[in-house]
Formats: C-alpha cells, sequence, structure tokens
C-alpha cells in the first residue's frame, strides 16, 4: 500500500513540475513582450523629451519677445515724460539763476560795509579780556592763602573735638570697668564646692544601690533565657518529630492512593460503560471477589494467576433478572458472581490444591479445584504425567503447566497482583492509623510545651521591662554624678579665672586714667590757637569782598565787549556763506543746464528712431505663436502614445505578476508532493526495517496474515495493550507529592504561558491596528499635503507645478520628495533649485502643512532674503491671507513685507553697548497721524 503511494506521489510530482514548467515559459514569454514594451517606452519617452524641449524653447522664445515689446513700450513712454519732466527743469533752472545772481550782489555790499565796524569791535574785546585775566589771578592768590588758613584752623578745630570724644570715650570706659570689677568680686565671692561636694557623695551611693539592683536582675534574665531556649529546642525537637510523623502519614497516603487506583484498574473500576451499568442497576457498591477472598502462605500470585479476571467479578446476591439488562451495556466486561457461600468444598480433600489455600465467603470458580500446587518448578514439571483430565499444577511463583502447556503471569517490579495488592492496602491502613494517633500524641505535647514557653517569655518580658527601668534609673544616676564632677572642675576652672581678669581690669583702669590726663592738656592747648585764629579769619573775608567786586566788575565789561564782537561776527560769517552757498548753487544749476539741454536732445533723437524695431518684434511673435500651436499639437501626440505604452506596460506587468503567483503556488504544491513521498518512503523503509529486526519476511508474513486483518482495529489493540501496561507502570511512593508539584509548577507555567501568550497576541494586534491605521493616516495626510502643495506651488511662484513623491513602497518606512518645476523650467528635485526657488517651494510645503493642521503661531526667519519684489509681492500676499487662520511672526529687513505687518518690534542702539527694544502699532500709529 505504501509503494502505491509512493509510486502515486511521483506520477503527481511529474504532471506538477510539467504544469510548472509550463508557466514558466509563458512566464519568459510575458516578460520578453514587457523588455520590447519598455524599449518602445523609452523611445517615446525620449521623443516626448524632444518634443517637450522644444515647446519650451518656442514658449521662451515668445516670453522673450513680449517682453521685449512691452520693454520697448515701457522704454518710450518713460522717455516721453522724461522730456516733458526736462523741459519744465529747465525753465525752473533759468529763473533760479537770475534770482541767484542778483542775491550774490546784495551779499557782497552788505560784507564790505560790516568790516571796519568787525576791527575796532576786536581791539575793544582784547583790551577787557586782559584786565579781566589779571583779576582773576588775583582772586586765585587769596583763594590760597584762605585755603591755607582753613586748612590750619580745621586741624586746630579738629584736634579739640578728637580730644574731646576721647575724654568723654575713656571716661566710659573707666566706668564699664569698675562696674566688671565689682562684679568679677561678687562672682569670686559666690565661688563655693562644698554643696557641690555634698551632691557628689550622695549621687555615687545611689549609683552603687542602682548597680547592684542591676547585676541581680542580669542574674534573672540569663536564666529566663535559658530557660527560653530551653523551650524553643524542646519545641524544634517535637516539631521536627511531627514534620517526620506527618511525612510518614503523607507517603502513606500517597502510596494507599497510587495503590487503590491501581486496585480499581485491576478490578475495573475505571470502565466508565460497565460502572454507569451497574450504577443504573444499584449494584455499584458490590464488592468485587478479590476484596472477599483470602490467600494464605504467600499463594497470592498463584491464586491471581489462575482465577484471572475472576477477581473483577461483582458479588451479587443472585444473577436471575439480570439478562434483561445485558443488552444495555454497550462494550465492555462484566462478570457477576452470586454470594452461596464459600463452604461447599471438602477442606480434607483439597489437600495438595490450589483450593486449599483459599478462604472466601463466596463460592469460587470450580478451576481452582483441579489446580495442584508445587513447592518448585522442577517437582511441578514432574508431575505432569500424574495429572488427570482437566488438572493443572502451580508454584507458589506462579508458574501454572498443564500436560501439554505453561503459563507465566509477571507483574511489574514493585507492583504486584491484585491480592497482594488488595493486602498491602489492609496494612497500609492499619499503619496509616497509628501514625495519626502518634502524631496527635506529638501535637498534644507540642501545645503544652508552646504554653510554657509562652509563660517564660511573658516572665522574660517583665525581666526586660524591669531591667530597663534599672538601667534607666542607673544611667541617670551615673548623669548626674558626671554633672557634678563636671560643675566642681568648671567652679575651679573659673575661680582662676576670676583672679587673671581682675588683675588685667584693675591693670587697665590705670592706663586709661594716664591716657584721661593726657588728653586733658592738649585739648587746653589747641583751645588757644583756636583764639588766635579768629582775628587772622576777619581780615582774609574783607580782603575776599574787595577782590570780588572788582572782578565781577571786569567779567561785565569783558562779557559785553564779546557779545557785541560775537554778533558782528556772526553776521559777517552768515553773509559769507550765503555767497559761498550762492555761487556753488549757479555753478551747478549751469552745470544741470547743459546737461537736460543734452538729455533732451537725445530723447528727441531716441523718440524718432524707435518705431520700427517693435513692428518686427510683433512679426516674430506671431510666427513663434504659429509654432507654438504646431508643437503643442505634436507634444499632445507624444503625451498620448506613451501613456498608451505605460498602459501596456502595466498590463504586462500584472499579467507577469500573476504567473508569478501561479508559479510560486505550483512550486509550493510540488513541494508538498515531494515532502508527503518523503515521508511514504520513510514509513515504508522503517516497516521493512522492523521486519528484518524482528526476523520476519515480508511476503511470508503476508501469506499468514488472515484475510480480514485491518491496521486500526490491531493498532486499536495495541493502544488499549499499551494503556494498560502504562497504568501497570512501576509505582513511585513518591509520585504524589511529585506529581502535585509538577502539577502546580505546570499551572504557574500554563498561566505565565497564557498570559505571555494573550500578552504577546494583544501587542502584535495592537502593532498591527498601529500600522493599519498609521498607514491610513500617513496616506490621508501624505494625499491632503500633495493637494495642498499642488495648489499653493503656482500661487507663490506665478505659475509651474510641484507634487510629492514617495520614495519607498511600505508606508512605514517611506521618505517623501518634493518635485517642483517652476516656470519655465523642466520638473526636478527640490535639491536642484536655486536658494529663492528652495525658499519659495519650503513656504508652500510649510503653508500647505498648515492648512492641514494649523498651529496657534509660524515663525518665518528671513524666508523672503533671496526673493526679488515680484516674488516677495506674491509672498505677502498668501501670507496676509492666511493671517486670518495663523499667526506669524517674520524676521525680515525687506521693506515690502514689514508694509504688511500690524506690529513692528525692531532693536536700537543710541548708545555704544545699549540695546534698546522700539515697537510700534501700525493701526495705532496710523490713527494718531490721522488725529
Amino acid at each position: 500500500e505504501l509503494n502505491e503511494k509512493v509510486q502515486s506521489n511521483e506520477r503527481e510530482l511529474q504532471e506538477r513540475q510539467t504544469e510548472v514548467e509550463a508557466v514558466i515559459a509563458q512566464q519568459r514569454a510575458v516578460e520578453l513582450e514587457l523588455e520590447k514594451k519598455r524599449e518602445a517606452q523609452t523611445e517615446s519617452n525620449d521623443q516626448l523629451n524632444t518634443v517637450q524641449a522644444e515647446f519650451y524653447r518656442v514658449g521662451a522664445e515668445i516670453s522673450r519677445i513680449e517682453q521685449s515689446i512691452q520693454h520697448n513700450r515701457e522704454t518710450r513712454q518713460r522717455q516721453v515724460e522724461d522730456l516733458e519732466k526736462i523741459n519744465s527743469s529747465w525753465q525752473e533752472l533759468r529763473q533760479h539763476i537770475e534770482d541767484d545772481s542778483a542775491k550774490l550782489e546784495d551779499v557782497s555790499r552788505g560784507i564790505a560795509d560790516k568790516e571796519p565796524a568787525f576791527s575796532a569791535l576786536k581791539q575793544t574785546q582784547q583790551h577787557s579780556a586782559l584786565r579781566l585775566t589779571q583779576a582773576e589771578q588775583t582772586m586765585a592768590d587769596w583763594q590760597q592763602s584762605w585755603e591755607a588758613f582753613n586748612r590750619d584752623d580745621a586741624a586746630v578745630t579738629q584736634s579739640v573735638q578728637v580730644e574731646q570724644t576721647r575724654q568723654q570715650q575713656l571716661g566710659q570706659q573707666i566706668e564699664r570697668l569698675n562696674l566688671r570689677l565689682q562684679k568679677l568680686n561678687e562672682e569670686r565671692a559666690n565661688q563655693s564646692t562644698a554643696e557641690l561636694e555634698t551632691q557628689q557623695q550622695a549621687l555615687a551611693a545611689e549609683e552603687s544601690r542602682h548597680g547592684a539592683a542591676m547585676d541581680a536582675l542580669q542574674q534573672d534574665m540569663l536564666r529566663a533565657n535559658n530557660s527560653v531556649l530551653a523551650a524553643r529546642e524542646n519545641i524544634d525537637g517535637l516539631g521536627r518529630q511531627l514534620d517526620e510523623a506527618r511525612n510518614g502519614i503523607q507517603d502513606g497516603r500517597g502510596r494507599l492512593a497510587s495503590l487503590e487506583a491501581l486496585q480499581q484498574a485491576a478490578l475495573g473500576k475505571q470502565d466508565k460503560t460497565v460502572v454507569q451499568w451497574l450504577e443504573k442497576r444499584g449494584l455499584h457498591r458490590q464488592p468485587r471477589l478479590a476484596e472477599r477472598v483470602q490467600v494464605r502462605d504467600g499463594w497470592e500470585r498463584a491464586v491471581e494467576t489462575v482465577l484471572g479476571p475472576y477477581l473483577e467479578a461483582v458479588c451479587v446476591d443472585n444473577v436471575q433478572g439480570i439478562e434483561d439488562y445485558l443488552a444495555e451495556l454497550g462494550q465492555g466486561s462484566l462478570t457477576l458472581l452470586e454470594a452461596r457461600g464459600g463452604g461447599n468444598f471438602d477442606k480434607g480433600a483439597l489437600i495438595g490444591y490450589l483450593a486449599g489455600k483459599v478462604e472466601s465467603e463466596f463460592e469460587l470458580p470450580a478451576v481452582i479445584q483441579q489446580v495442584r500446587i508445587a513447592n518448585s518448578l522442577q517437582s511441578a514439571l514432574a508431575s505432569r504425567a500424574s495429572l488427570k483430565d482437566g488438572e493443572s499444577v502451580i508454584t507458589k511463583e506462579g508458574i501454572w503447566i498443564g500436560r501439554n502447556w505453561l503459563r507465566v503471569a509477571r507483574s511489574a517490579r514493585d507492583q504486584g497482583g491484585v491480592l497482594e495488592r488488595e493486602q498491602e492496602i489492609k496494612n497500609i491502613r492499619q499503619q496509616l492509623e497509628g501514625a495519626q494517633a502518634q502524631a496527635q500524641d506529638i501535637e498534644r505535647q507540642l501545645a503544652e510545651v508552646r504554653q510554657q514557653l509562652t509563660a517564660q517569655e511573658r516572665r522574660r518580658e517583665e525581666l526586660q521591662s524591669s531591667l530597663r527601668e534599672a538601667n534607666s534609673s542607673l544611667a541617670d544616676a551615673k548623669s548626674r554624678l558626671h554633672a557634678v564632677t563636671i560643675r566642681m572642675q568648671q567652679v575651679a576652672t573659673r575661680r582662676d579665672e576670676l583672679a587673671i581678669e581682675l588683675a588685667e581690669v584693675n591693670q587697665q583702669i590705670e592706663q586709661d586714667r594716664k591716657e584721661l590726663r593726657q588728653s586733658q592738656e592738649r585739648m587746653q592747648a589747641a583751645q588757644l590757637k583756636a583764639e588766635s585764629n579768629a582775628g587772622m579769619r576777619e581780615d582774609l573775608q574783607a580782603r575776599r569782598d574787595t577782590l570780588a567786586a572788582e572782578l565781577q566788575q571786569a567779567r561785565a565789561h569783558a562779557q559785553a565787549d564779546r557779545e557785541a564782537l560775537h554778533e558782528i561776527e556772526l553776521s559777517i560769517g552768515s553773509m559769507r556763506s550765503i555767497k559761498t552757498s550762492t555761487d556753488q548753487n549757479l555753478a551747478r544749476m549751469k552745470q544741470q543746464l547743459e546737461h537736460l539741454q543734452a538729455r533732451r536732445d537725445a530723447l528727441e533723437s531716441a523718440l524718432s528712431n524707435e518705431a520700427e524695431p517693435v513692428e518686427q518684434l510683433e512679426a516674430s511673435l506671431k510666427q513663434f505663436l504659429q509654432k507654438r500651436v504646431d508643437v503643442d499639437k505634436r507634444l499632445g501626440e507624444a503625451r498620448t502614445h506613451v501613456e498608451i505604452v505605460e498602459s501596456e506596460i502595466r498590463g504586462l506587468e500584472q499579467q507577469r505578476g500573476s504567473l508569478e503567483n501561479q508559479v510560486q503556488e505550483l512550486r509550493a504544491a510540488l513541494e508538498q508532493i515531494r515532502l508527503a513521498a518523503q515521508e511514504v518512503r520513510v514509513r515504508s523503509q522503517t516497516l521493512e526495517e522492523q521486519l528484518q529486526e524482528s526476523g520476519f519476511e515480508k511476503a511470508a508474513l503476508l501469506e499468514t496474515l488472515p484475510a480480514e486483518a485491518s491496521i486500526d482495529a490491531w493498532a486499536e489493540e495495541v493502544t488499549k495493550a499499551d494503556q494498560k501496561i502504562q497504568r501497570m507502570g512501576p509505582i513511585n511512593l513518591a509520585a504524589i507529592d511529585e506529581h502535585r508539584e509538577q502539577t502546580e509548577r505546570k499551572e504557574y507555567l500554563d498561566k505565565q504561558f497564557n498570559d505571555l501568550t494573550e500578552a504577546l497576541s494583544t501587542l502584535e494586534s495592537a502593532i498591527a491596528k498601529i500600522d493599519k491605521e498609521t498607514r491610513a493616516r500617513f496616506k490621508e495626510v501624505f494625499d491632503l499635503v500633495n493637494t495642498h502643495i499642488r495648489d499653493m506651488f503656482p500661487r507663490l511662484f506665478g505659475g509651474g507645478q510641484a507634487h510629492l513623491e514617495m520614495t519607498g513602497n511600505d508606508l512605514l518606512s517611506t521618505g517623501v520628495s518634493i518635485m517642483a518645476r517652476p516656470p519655465g523650467k523642466r520638473i526636478s528635485n527640490i535639491h536642484l533649485l536655486s536658494g529663492g526657488e528652495k525658499a519659495l517651494t519650503a513656504v508652500a510645503m510649510v503653508f500647505a502643512i498648515f492648512h492641514l493642521n494649523p498651529a496657534p503661531f509660524c515663525m518665518l526667519d528671513e524666508v523672503d532674503a533671496p526673493l526679488d519684489e515680484a516674488n516677495v509681492g506674491r509672498f505677502c500676499a498668501l501670507v496676509r491671507e492666511m493671517a486670518s487662520r495663523v499667526q506669524f511672526i517674520v524676521i525680515t529687513h525687506n521693506k515690502t513685507t514689514m508694509e504688511m505687518m500690524n506690529q513692528l518690534m525692531g532693536v536700537t542702539m543710541r548708545e555704544a553697548g545699549v540695546s534698546r527694544l522700539v515697537a510700534v502699532d501700525i493701526d495705532e500709529a496710523v490713527k494718531m497721524a490721522a488725529a
């Protein structure tokens, strides 16, 4: 059957391989066609670029001609206006020249009339200035004498004041020292240590008394600690005994549970179908035969070998009437045994037979009466010749021998048979009862010891409290004794310090009295000198009044002469300045008159010769306009052809993609078929190896198989047998504890695994949701910004176009490029534009984003610096339009931009190094100007 599957897989593999090759050939044909279309697309693009370049060239030529025509017309208009202005200026200059010539003659006559008076006033002013200088020098000499006198008199006065202040301070200091001397004498009289010595002796006695009490309490505390430690050691010993007893109980319970589980499985109590049938009949509580059989002398294994399935028999009162319900038992094995009493055997006749080793209240199957017993395998084999019909012989190990057959039933190690296990269950139950009684006795002893420990700990706490109080009293006594000792030391030290300080105070008093007498003598000498300076002060003050009157008179004469001279000097200077400026104006106006005459002649000549170039430019403009129409038509045809080729290429790429997907699917199916074929081959080889290892030949084995042989049926029997073997596997006494620990660990690990799986699923779901929303939001925002920039760019440039392009296919990692085409240029990346074009493109991008999600304000730092006047006007118009939604803060030096603003703020530096902020509200300024 496996070989047939292998051949079928190989045929299917060959068919799929042929199909894959056909699809690959079709894919190659599509790729060749796609390559041809791409070459055609390249040629069409080249042709389109050529026509487009020609279109741009013709457009540029038309723009140049239009600009030339406009320039010529504007130039002619300016020339006419300039000619009119020149004529008007020429007439005005003629009139100014005549007026200035008359004015120049009047000024020259006035200067000649005032020059003699100016010379006389100048001599008078020099004489009065000399007298003023002499009076000021005399006054300066007196001032020096007065200052010297004041310095000497001030020194005398200051000396008197200093000595008075010093005498006052010395008097106050002597009074303070006397008071200090009195206090030191009083303090010295009060420094006595008799009372402190009495306190020291009393505190020393108190410290000794508290120390003795402290030692007694420490001894009691040591005994209490020893009692507590002994009680705790006793508790620990009883606790270990209790733990050992509980562990023994736990082990016994585990062993009992394992044996009971095995016993129930061995007695068929885990067959759900049979158990449910017995429950319906009310027989599920009836005992099994194995539970009512007692075997003597260790013949349990032999009895179990003979009785076999009969040990699972359910003991009932009567089997009559049950046959009506047997049809309800769909599947399973069931044996019912009537309880008629087990005393129907002749005990004497059963000597030497296995039935003689069995006691039961139920009637056992007759087969056990025909089984002899043998003490060894050799004697059993030797007794085969003497066996009667239907008889057999069995050893204590369970080796059952007939005339021509031998049967051995071996159970797993340490597992035993049903009867042995039943006896072990009973023994374990008895041991558990004894262990539980022992554990209860230990628990009672442990409770008594714990009560004793509680009382001893309470006693220890009381002792600790008393010990703390005694320690506190002792510490307090020591502290007070130490304080008194320190106080006595301080008193002695203070007495020594007072003696030293008294000597210093007496010495200072004598020194201050000596300085006071010396100060009084110096003050009397200074007072005598001050009386002699009073007469000299009056003489100097009278001399000062006389000199001040003379100086004032000299200053008045000099000031009058100086003012008269200055007045006539200003008059003459003004006239000379007027004459100089008038001469310069006449010369300048004559030059301007000559220049205007030459300019007027040139304009008249140019106006007569500029009509012909405009007519020639208009004729060239008509020719280039017709040429642009033709090129535009060719450009449309080339674009249509390129779009057709691109559409065909997209169709071929879709077809190629479909074929690639089909090839991938076929290859995946082919790989699945290969894996299935390989699996069948491996299974076939494995079966052949198993047959070789078991010593069978495949052909001979197939001949011996029955016709109704079925793999599924045999596999099911093998599974059942394997399950029974596993249930009867080796018993681990610690299995229950290990199972509980491993179950708890498994539950903990399962919980962690479920938490991690749930968290991972939640995280993956959140990531997928975020990625999906991010892609959607990014695409939405990209499209909106792209739409706004397509609208903003032509408004800022006065034409052209711009759009955004993604640099990748994944919306989560793609970059964005700005493609811009200013008017008259090819479309290119923003990095290939000039500085002004980059600035305007960036502004278009920023404004497009602000249209989508406006911020409270926008700061533009010298954005208009690289822009010309026309671009600045468009930039300002767009800013003014958006100012209704966004507040703009613009840093600029451009006057056009400043005119648009509502508020102006600038920084000025009127003083070097001092900056100042100047703010102007345009609206308020306009209102103020209007007012």
